[in-house]
């Protein structure tokens, strides 16, 4: 299973959460946080600021600024029996930078939205649940589930958690 991580990056004075539009690997066409493959060697915390760096085309975060949120483990399969786990993704927060983004090889359109008017059409299914616990400052453990064809979620299960250190890789 390939873990990574992944930093919704919000402005919480004006309730809005950056997205930029997927143009390579899974989601392409999708609305996505910043984030990718953590990479040998790498911490979680250095490969979140490195994919945010590269995808966003400028906005710069520090580690010391990432809030943990949640895990998800995403499954692809034809039915909860036979899904085999792909992604395992770490979730982080991040309320502090500098930069802006802009249009990059992998990420492209960055837009803010306002968390009661989010892009549901636009995000990738399953997102939207992930979404909304995270603006919520909600932290969890998750597992979605996708058909293996069509890759719509067709099971998913949330637990909540209190703890940060809950939330390994």
């Amino acid at each position: 299973m390939k873990k990574a991580t992944a930093v919704y990056i919000i402005s919480p004075k004006e309730n809005k959460v950056l997205l930029a539009i997927k143009q390579k690997f899974v989601g392409v066409g999708k609305r996505f946080p910043y984030g990718g493959k953590i990479k040998n060697g790498e911490t979680r915390e250095q490969c979140t600021v490195r994919e945010t760096k590269e995808e966003s085309g400028g906005i710069e975060i520090k580690e010391e600024d990432l809030i943990p949120i949640a895990v998800v483990n995403f499954y692809r399969g034809k039915s909860l029996d036979t899904a085999k786990p792909f992604f395992k993704v770490l979730f982080y927060v991040c309320e502090q930078w500098k930069g802006f983004a802009s249009d990059t090889e992998e990420m492209k359109d960055p837009k803010w939205y306002d968390f009661d008017d989010l892009p549901v059409t636009e995000l990738k299914d399953g997102d939207e649940i992930i979404l909304s616990k995270i603006l919520k400052k909600e932290m969890f453990i998750g597992n979605l589930f996708f058909h293996e064809e069509s890759e719509q979620l067709f099971h998913y299960e949330i637990g909540s958690i209190t703890d940060p250190y809950d939330l390994v890789l």
